[in-house]
């Protein structure tokens, strides 16, 4: 057989298949983007994370729904909607960031919320300026095993009790539950 004989190549690229402009499966209609489905990297141990997960509950807050989502923060099942996202934290201020960001996220939904959040861990939290904890309760908090989580964020200064979380941290605002982890927990 001849090279003139053998078959060449086409001109043109197919339509069909590969990576191209719109295609992929489409978002339901008033249904939010949900967390991209990549590869996420390693994590560090020595580095907490900022954790947010989306709810399919609509107000976690509510005096029926809040003790029952509470009792089942561990599980698996249908209160998660998606996948979480997960942010290192690798400096003092980061850590002291999220931390503040953590406990007074409930002021940015009610504006004259005076005190602590009573739906989160902020009744155990021994890191703010002028309040110490009177919580009978055990905690059910898991105390920090991480340098920048136990003690390095205090190197910028204690959370005080009136402090509004930076507008900064508003990229996590669509989440309805956050929390900090040390990334060994994950």
């Amino acid at each position: 057989m001849s090279n003139r004989d053998r078959q060449q190549p086409l001109p043109f690229r197919s339509a069909r298949g590969g990576r191209r402009r719109g295609a992929g499966r489409k978002r339901a209609p008033g249904r939010r983007p949900g967390v991209p489905h990549r590869r996420r990297p390693e994590h560090v141990s020595r580095y907490p994370a900022h954790v947010t997960l989306r709810a399919s509950i609509r107000c976690l807050r509510s005096p029926r729904v809040f003790p029952e989502a509470r009792r089942a923060i561990e599980r698996r099942g249908s209160i998660w909607d998606e996948r979480y996202h997960a942010r290192p934290l690798r400096t003092p201020r980061e850590v002291r960031n999220a931390i503040a960001y953590v406990l007074h996220n409930f002021r940015k939904h009610q504006r004259y919320a005076p005190g602590i959040d009573p739906c989160s861990s902020a009744q155990w939290f021994d890191g703010f300026r002028g309040w110490t904890s009177s919580a009978r309760e055990e905690s059910s908090v898991v105390p920090a095993r991480t340098w920048l989580l136990r003690v390095g964020w205090k190197r910028h200064g204690l959370i005080e009790l009136a402090e509004r979380p930076a507008s900064a941290a508003g990229r996590f605002r669509r989440f309805s539950h956050v929390a900090l982890r040390d990334a060994d927990n994950l």
